[in-house]
């Protein structure tokens, strides 16, 4: 919807992604980190600013 930042930390690492205004908030953009992590761990997301989250997935 807006600018802002998303922040994830796993496993003691941690991945901020400053996101610019897209333009409204029907307009997406794609965030990719390459994080390797094994094993059963906790996850923290955090949004700053007006964004919004649609979807976040993992392979391996």
């Amino acid at each position: 919807a807006g600018e802002g930042s998303v922040a994830l930390e796993v496993a003691g690492r941690a991945v901020r992604f400053d996101v610019p205004d897209a333009g409204g908030p029907y307009v997406y953009a794609t965030l990719e980190a390459g994080l390797q992590v094994s094993g059963v761990h906790d996850l923290r997301l955090g949004l700053r600013g007006s964004v919004r989250l649609a979807h976040i997935g993992f392979s391996g």
